[in-house]
C-alpha cells in the first residue's frame, strides 16, 4: 500500500474541480498498481489532469517524454493533444512497455504515441534528427534529388555533460553520435518504404565545447566511441584527427573529470529504530580457530566440513529490514544532492533468496531489483555513466547492484564497475604492494547447501589467461579452495 502525503479530505477537493479521469486512463493506473512491484512511479490522476491542461494552454502538437513506466502520463498528454499530435516517449523496461501498449492499442488516441526503447539521450537524439531530416525534406521541394549536399551537418554541445544530469564526456558524445547513427538507419528504411527519393541524412556531426579540457577529452572520446559503435551498429565513422579552435575558447586551472574519473555513488541503509548489532566470536577465538583449522583439516575433514558450515551458515531473515535507502551520487558540482527513497525490504529480499539459491540466472527478477532499488531521477544518470564505484554499508552489499538489468544486459556488461564496503571492522596495516602479482578466484569452496558455480570458475579461468597476456604474475588454483587456504 502506497503512502499518502496528504489526508484524503485534502486530495478530494482539487479532484472535485479538476478534468475527469478518462475510463482507459483510470484502468491503466488500476492494474499498474495491481501488478507492477513499483507502482508508486505511475502518475496519478491529479497530475495527469495537470498534464493535459498545460499541454492545452501552450497549444502543443508534440510532447517528448523521458521516461514512460506504464504510459499514463503518455495517454494524458495524447488525450490532450490535437488529432495530428504526437508523443514520443522513452522507456527502457520491458514490461512497462508491453503494458503500456496493450492499453495504447485499446484507444484510437494510442495512434499519437510512438514508444521507444532505450536510454533517453539517445532517444532524444534519434528523434530530433529525424525531425530536422524531414522538415529539411519538406523544404527542399521539387529539387532534384542530384542538387542537394551530399548530407546535412549539425552541430551539437556535449549534452549534460557540464549540468546538474552528471553525465560524463565520452558518455555525452556517445549518446550523440549513436542517436545520429540510429536516425540515419531509420531514414534510409523510411526512404526505402514511403520516399520516392532518398531522404537526407546527417553526415557530418560537429562538438562545441567552451572549455579546451573538455574539448580535448571529447575529440579522444569521439575516437574511442567511433570504433564502438562501428562494431555494434555495422556503419563507417570517421573522426578528424585534430581540434579545431574557433572564437571565445578558455582554458580553465582546474581542469574537469578525466576519462579514468569513477563517479562515486554511496547507498546506505537507513534504519527507522536502532541497528542489531551483529553476533561475532572474540579475536581470541577467532585466532585460535584458525590455528586449528590450519592444523587438522586434513586430519579430520567432517570437522573442517562441520566448520565451514557454521561459519557460512546464513543467520536468517533480519529482525528489523531497513525501510530507507540513502543514495549519494557525487558529481562535479558543488551540490551534492542525496535522494533518499521507500525501499520495499520484504519484497527485495526474497527476489535476492530467490535468485542465490538457484544458478539459473533470471532476468526478470534482475529487472525488477533495478525497478525497486534505483530512484527514478538517478536511472538515466546511471544509464549514461561508463564507470561507477558503488559504496556499500553491511546492508546494502547484500544486494547484487552488478547483475540488475535496465535494459537487456546487466549493468556490469554496459558498464564498469566497482564496489568497495564501508565498515568500522577492519585490519590496521594494510600492506600495499607496488608488484604485477595477482591472485584470481573462481567458485570458491562453500557450504554444501550452496551449488557449485561452474560458469564462475570458467570465468576466473579466462581473466586469469588475459591478465597473463598483460605480463601479470597469475596465482591460481583450479581446486576448490576455501577462505583460509586462499
Amino acid at each position: 500500500m502506497m503512502n499518502k502525503l496528504v489526508s484524503a479530505d485534502i486530495e478530494a477537493y482539487p479532484q472535485a474541480h479538476s478534468m475527469p479521469e478518462s475510463d482507459l486512463c483510470r484502468a491503466l493506473r488500476e492494474e499498474t498498481q495491481r501488478r507492477m512491484e513499483a507502482p508508486q512511479m505511475i502518475v496519478g490522476p491529479l497530475e495527469g489532469a495537470f498534464l493535459k491542461m498545460m499541454t492545452q494552454l501552450v497549444q502543443a502538437t508534440s510532447v517528448l517524454e523521458i521516461g514512460m513506466f506504464t504510459g499514463y502520463s503518455a495517454l494524458c498528454f495524447a488525450e490532450a493533444l490535437p488529432a495530428d499530435g504526437t508523443v514520443i516517449t522513452c522507456e527502457v523496461d520491458e514490461e512497462s512497455v508491453a503494458l503500456a501498449r496493450r492499453y495504447f492499442a485499446c484507444s484510437p488516441i494510442g495512434k499519437k504515441i510512438e514508444v521507444r526503447m532505450g536510454p533517453a539521450l539517445t532517444q532524444a537524439v534519434l528523434q530530433g534528427v529525424m525531425e530536422y531530416c524531414l522538415h529539411i525534406n519538406q523544404c527542399r521541394g521539387t529539387t532534384a534529388p542530384s542538387m542537394e549536399p551530399a548530407g546535412l551537418t549539425i552541430n551539437s554541445l556535449l549534452i549534460g555533460s557540464n549540468t546538474s544530469a552528471n553525465i560524463a564526456v565520452e558518455d555525452s558524445v556517445n549518446a550523440i553520435v549513436r542517436g545520429v547513427v540510429l536516425a540515419n538507419h531509420a531514414l534510409v528504411n523510411r526512404g526505402l518504404k514511403e520516399e520516392p527519393a532518398a531522404l537526407p541524412r546527417v553526415t557530418h556531426i560537429q562538438f562545441v565545447e567552451l572549455y579546451l579540457d573538455v574539448a580535448i577529452d571529447a575529440a579522444k572520446s569521439a575516437h574511442r566511441v567511433a570504433k564502438r559503435i562501428e562494431r555494434e551498429l555495422q556503419t563507417d565513422i570517421e573522426v578528424e584527427p585534430y581540434l579545431k579552435k574557433g572564437k571565445g575558447g578558455q582554458a580553465r586551472l582546474v581542469p574537469s573529470s578525466s576519462r579514468g574519473y569513477w563517479r562515486r555513488w554511496t547507498v546506505t541503509a537507513i534504519h527507522d529504530g536502532p541497528a542489531s548489532v551483529p553476533l561475532s566470536s572474540p579475536p581470541v577465538l577467532k585466532d585460535r580457530l584458525r590455528s586449528i583449522l590450519r592444523e587438522d583439516k586434513a586430519q579430520d575433514p567432517h570437522v573442517w566440513s562441520a566448520l565451514l558450515d557454521l561459519a557460512f551458515k546464513d543467520s536468517g531473515p533480519l529482525s528489523h529490514r531497513p525501510r530507507k535507502l540513502r543514495f549519494l551520487a557525487l558529481s562535479d558540482r558543488a551540490r551534492a544532492k542525496v535522494i533518499v527513497q521507500e525501499s520495499q525490504s520484504e519484497l527485495i529480499a526474497q527476489l535476492i533468496q530467490r535468485s542465490i539459491t538457484s544458478t539459473a540466472f533470471r532476468r526478470d527478477i534482475a529487472k525488477t531489483l533495478f525497478t525497486l532499488l534505483i530512484p527514478p531521477d538517478l536511472k538515466d544518470s546511471l544509464l549514461n555513466q561508463d564507470r561507477v564505484v558503488f559504496i556499500l554499508d553491511d546492508v546494502t552489499a547484500n544486494y547484487p547492484w552488478e547483475l540488475m538489468i535496465a535494459t537487456d544486459q546487466p549493468l556490469c556488461v554496459c558498464m564498469g564497475m566497482i564496489r568497495q564496503l564501508e565498515t568500522a571492522d577492519y585490519v590496521e596495516r594494510v600492506r600495499d604492494t607496488t608488484s604485477t602479482s595477482v591472485y584470481v578466484v573462481g567458485d570458491p569452496l562453500t557450504p554444501s547447501n550452496y551449488p557449485e558455480l561452474h560458469g564462475a570458475r570458467k570465468e576466473a579461468d579466462l581473466v586469469a589467461s588475459l591478465l597473463k597476456e598483460y605480463q601479470y604474475t597469475v596465482n591460481r588454483s583450479s581446486q576448490r579452495l576455501g577462505a583460509l587456504e586462499v
